[in-house]
């Protein structure tokens, strides 16, 4: 087992927690290092872009043991989303030199935000006009409650009850059904009034559910034979037959892994079933959408755990 490997797949999540400030310290300064040294990088020739929560990870781990495929520093570098302000070189770094791979080694990211960010996909075309582009796309019901859980588990910028969230978000998207919400959920007037006054960052639990308008903006660069589009339940009840998709997508030779594992799986409990049929409605008119623009329907009926 690789060094990285090891880390990832033994160490604590509490010990993780505790070397990650110390880890990034390092990394940063070794990038910068790299670009001072400046040696020619191989170059990625494709991203994968989201959804969150949606098995990005278990493909660029399951891509990563490939042969001809070498992995960067990072798996989500976020350049072209967070850091598009530094030179290109410093994203180039992350990769590894042309002179320490084989000749036909390929290479990519996967920063699973990029999906949602509608400044990204201009930014990667410019860059990268020839890069093959993977979306993996998740129940959206199922997708906005992991991402819920996540967030929680991982104690990163929520502490808000799940009804809070979707309420609080809702009120932005459609105020008159997220009201009939609150009716059913026997919420009386002052706590949503109460809500309502209080500031959170957005984290957009439901809305990274639209795809279609998400996936119009990467159209708007990349031509469709460019993109490939996988449903995610596909990813995690048939993780070979997907990955041997991804690898022909990708002009790769099939390269058997053996046992496929999930990885950053979570679990959680029941969900209200009131809040389940009131996602149902918010999400009918956009899976529409999605199905008429990529034509494909990928039936999405119900809640499950990841």
């Amino acid at each position: 087992m690789k060094a990285r490997d090891l880390y990832r797949d033994v160490t604590p999540d509490w010990l993780k927690n505790r070397l990650r400030p110390v880890k990034r310290r390092a990394e940063r300064a070794y990038i910068w290092l790299r670009v001072k040294g400046g040696q020619e990088r191989l170059k990625p020739s494709f991203f994968i872009i989201g959804a969150e929560k949606a098995g990005t990870t278990s493909l660029f781990r399951y891509l990563a043991r490939h042969p001809r495929v070498v992995e960067p520093l990072r798996k989500e570098i976020l350049y072209f989303q967070a850091y598009s302000d530094r030179p290109i070189a410093w994203y180039l770094a992350h990769f590894p030199r042309l002179d320490s791979v084989a000749a036909d080694a390929v290479t990519g990211e996967a920063s699973p935000s990029y999906l949602f960010d509608p400044s990204v996909p201009e930014r990667v075309a410019r860059a990268f006009p020839d890069a093959k582009i993977i979306a993996l796309l998740r129940d959206p019901i199922a997708r906005a409650i992991s991402h819920y859980h996540h967030k929680i588990n991982k104690r990163v910028g929520e502490s808000r009850e799940l009804a809070a969230c979707i309420v609080g978000e809702g009120m932005e998207l459609q105020p008159e059904l997220t009201t009939r919400l609150t009716t059913e959920l026997h919420w009386l007037p002052d706590r949503v009034k109460t809500l309502a006054s209080n500031s959170h960052p957005p984290a957009y639990y439901m809305k990274r559910g639209f795809y279609a308008e998400q996936l119009q903006n990467w159209f708007k660069y990349f031509d469709r034979d460019q993109m490939l589009i996988l449903k995610s339940e596909d990813l995690f009840e048939k993780p070979r037959e997907t990955y041997a998709r991804t690898l022909k997508f990708l002009d790769l030779d099939f390269f058997d892994l053996g046992p496929m594992r999930a990885y950053n799986t979570g679990s959680y409990g029941d969900v209200d079933p009131v809040i389940i049929r009131y996602l149902s409605a918010i999400y009918a008119d956009p899976n529409r959408r999605l199905g008429e623009l990529i034509g494909i329907d990928f039936s999405w009926n119900g809640l499950k755990s990841d």
